[in-house]
């Protein structure tokens, strides 16, 4: 088929004066040179004469000491009809050519019957020929393409018609084809059409995409805002583009003819040199900034990237492709500056500095935070909800809205208060202060503060509070140390937010530790406690307010618990304990007892364990002490069988026990509410003011003095006193005395017996007459 064709000699093969032969010696030059297929469409002569469109393709078969051997395929694309009919009109032989054709062809009568199709026609259509056959041009090609009945129309009139219009595939998909039709006669005189067909989705893809590439290359190089230039091998410019006069003030006709290096910053040559000598190693190199000369404005600096296109026929150099970024190498400058006395200011500040990039969200933390809480921040997702999340759970609405106001205000500071988690799992109070800065609009784009960690002073302030509270319940002489255990556990988990707070104390035998007082507020606490009610002692070494007792130091347990160890742990765990903490209660160097504190993480507030707090548990114990000291004294106070009264310097009882009332019928209130002399018998008046006075004046205390009470039924009642000097800054006295009526009334009927001893007696005998005289009677 080729040697009947084409003329296969010189480069008459080509179209005379077209660029064909020049671009086909180049194909054959880059082929031979490839291992990978590649193709060119070309203008061929056919041996007619006829001009047609081919397309060559070649495909490397080896190589030979001489060269490369390549296959060279030549297919007809268009205008080959003509082409073929000239070779004689012998049906058959047209046939074979059709068949032989890679170009979609079809064989067909003018109402469009199709008679013959090739193979490469059932390819584009995805028909059989038979089916070809059977659906014929309408169900071929596009009826309602206005395109179609014009090009049918102009075959008719003309004998031939070529141009686009619109197939139609098998899967129904329409695409656009390039096609060319001619009407002829065979031996029969039967008149035929032949027609040939070429999917052209590709081109007008490929053509769009030209158009476009164009317009962008426009785009860029004409009208971008960077420079984009060629260099020849010796770094000499051969072009410029127009954007060079918005860059650097010199139009692009100034850098033609010139070097490079002629407009490099001299202190920066021998890197530009550098990178440019690089370039030979790499396809493409990237410059960092450097300074490259202004007409006007002086040394500029520059960042490029250049582009090894030596090897491209039409470059043969390199091209680079440059942007002034003069400000943000002087505004990184300026930053680096500032960021290095930033450094210095962070290391030496005890403060965690922050700043916010509101706009993008992003928060960066100085070395004061990884010092401060122990979150690397190299670490950490520099995301402000990274920062957000370590915030308390019940301070994180407030603060989160406090900043949201701000921001959305016109303030220019922020404040605020709050609890944040350590990389320990602990909690800390901390105080941020921040300014806000906003743009020319007035909406805040950033936020630099400070944060600081004010655990020790709040902790101080919680402690002051907590001691206030437990110093007015201890004040209260009425409360019993039962009730005021019960108080303290809960005004501790108000403070500090535990989960369980127990208090603990040593037995009066000293040989274990009984749970004293706990709180039960929440449900699953008292479940806890209905689980463990048969854990409510320990001995010295067992549990945890048993090993406190053993080492008289606090212990701290987290999960997972040894339950071997702690005994309660499978009933902690139901309440989400995470956490126990035992602190032991010791005054003047006496063990009281221990508080025990259990909190999960999410709601632990204080560290118990810090110095400030052993301070308040050594006032606790104190108070216990002296309450216990207390009670039992009290208890004496109401059941002694002794009279025990508190007098004051004004004459007056301050407190009587229940023996002092129940010996003289009167009330605590009515004893205390009048001068005791109104009690005392009017003939002891006397001498118990005298006695009263000596011991005012601190000369002496009494001892066994005795005077006589009145009780309200008008008895009288002898009291033998015993008291402490008047002390204090109120002069109190502290007496107790010993009911002695009933001795002094035996001594009364002893004496009066003893004077019945010495009078006579005398007795008559009524039956004998007689008198019968005592001896004493006869003296």
């Amino acid at each position: 088929i080729g040697r009947d064709l084409f003329i296969i000699q010189n480069e008459s093969f080509f179209s005379k004066g077209s660029h064909d032969v020049e671009r086909y010696q180049m194909f054959i030059a880059q082929a031979s040179k490839s291992t990978l297929p590649d193709k060119i469409e070309l203008k061929t002569h056919l041996t007619n004469g006829a001009t047609v469109v081919a397309e060559i393709r070649s495909t490397t078969l080896g190589s030979t000491e001489s060269g490369g051997v390549c296959m060279m395929q030549t297919f007809l694309i268009h205008d080959v009809i003509p082409a073929i009919l000239t070779t004689g009109s012998h049906v058959d032989r047209i046939k074979i050519h059709i068949e032989n054709l890679p170009t979609p062809m079809f064989l067909s009568i003018p109402d469009g019957t199709v008679l013959e199709a090739n193979q490469a026609a059932c390819n584009l259509f995805g028909y059989t020929e038979q089916e070809l056959r059977d659906l014929g041009r309408a169900g071929l090609i596009d009826l309602n393409d206005p395109q179609t009945p014009a090009k049918v129309e102009e075959r008719r009139n003309k004998g031939k018609a070529s141009g686009i219009i619109t197939g139609i595939r098998k899967n129904g998909e329409r695409f656009p084809m390039e096609f060319s039709s001619i009407i002829f006669f065979d031996e029969q005189n039967r008149e035929l059409s032949a027609t040939i067909f070429h999917d052209i989705s590709q081109r007008i893809k490929t053509e769009a995409q030209l158009i476009r590439s164009e317009h962008l290359f426009k785009s860029l190089v004409q009208d971008g805002t960077d420079l984009i230039a060629v260099l020849d091998l010796n770094g000499v410019y051969t072009y410029v583009s127009p954007t060079a006069v918005s860059l650097t003030g010199f139009s692009s006709a100034d850098f033609l003819g010139l070097n490079i290096t002629d407009f490099i910053h001299a202190d920066d040559y021998d890197y530009f040199i550098s990178a440019i000598k690089s370039i030979g190693n790499k396809q493409r190199v990237k410059l960092e900034p450097y300074r490259y000369k202004h007409k006007e404005k002086g040394w500029r600096w520059m960042k490029a990237t250049i582009t090894n296109l030596s090897d491209d026929p039409v470059i043969n150099g390199f091209v680079i492709n440059a942007y002034d970024t003069t400000e943000k190498v002087e505004a990184i400058k300026s930053l680096h500056e500032s960021n290095e006395r930033y450094h210095y200011v962070t290391k030496a500040t005890l403060d965690a500095v922050w700043d916010w990039d509101i706009v993008n969200d992003t928060i960066f933390s100085g070395e004061g935070f990884h010092t401060m809480f122990g979150h690397n921040p190299e670490e950490l997702d520099q995301h402000i909800s990274a920062w957000k999340q370590y915030i308390h759970p019940d301070d994180y609405d407030y603060i989160v809205d406090s900043i949201q106001q701000a921001i959305q205000s016109n303030n220019e500071t922020w404040s605020a208060e709050y609890r944040y988690k350590k990389a320990d799992d602990t909690y800390v109070y901390v105080f941020a202060r921040a300014i806000i800065i906003r743009n020319t609009k007035g909406e805040a784009i950033r936020m630099v503060g400070a944060t600081r960690d004010i655990s020790l002073q709040k902790s101080e302030d919680i402690q002051k509070a907590l001691l206030t509270e437990i110093s007015q319940l201890f004040s209260n002489p009425v409360s019993t140390l039962k009730q005021i255990g019960s108080q303290i556990v809960t005004i501790i988990q108000r403070f500090t937010n535990h989960r369980i707070v127990e208090l603990w104390l040593v037995s009066t035998d000293k040989k274990r530790l009984i749970l004293f007082a706990q709180t039960q507020q929440e449900f699953k606490v008292k479940e806890f406690y209905q689980d463990t009610a048969d854990t409510i002692t320990f001995e010295m070494g067992q549990g945890l307010p048993g090993m406190v007792w053993e080492k008289r130091a606090a212990q701290k347990w987290k999960k997972p618990f040894a339950p071997s160890v702690f005994l309660r742990a499978e009933a902690a765990k139901q309440i989400d304990i995470d956490e126990i903490i035992g602190i032991p209660l010791i005054s003047v160097g006496e063990f009281i007892g221990v508080l025990v504190l259990g909190a999960s993480n999410e709601r632990k507030v204080m560290n118990p364990i810090h110095p400030v707090f052993y301070s308040f548990a050594e006032r606790l114990a104190a108070e216990i002490k002296r309450k216990q000291l207390e009670d039992e004294l009290m208890q004496i106070f109401q059941t002694s069988p002794d009279v025990i009264c508190i007098a004051g310097p004004n004459g007056y009882f301050t407190k009587v026990n229940p023996t002092l009332c129940n010996l003289l019928g009167y009330t605590a209130a009515e004893l205390t509410s009048r001068p005791f002399s109104d009690f005392i018998y009017e003939d002891d008046h006397e001498t118990t003011f005298i006695e009263y006075a000596e011991s005012i004046q601190g000369n002496k205390k009494s001892k066994g003095f005795v005077n006589r009470y009145v009780t309200k039924s008008g008895a009288l009642k002898w009291i033998s006193w015993n008291s402490s000097p008047f002390i204090g800054e109120e002069g109190h006295s502290f007496a107790y005395g010993r009911d002695i009526t009933a001795t002094h009334e035996l001594q009364y009927l002893l004496d009066e017996a003893n004077k019945l001893a010495k009078i006579g007696g005398w007795e008559v005998n009524l039956e004998t007459d007689t008198i019968l005289f005592s001896d004493i009677t006869k003296e």
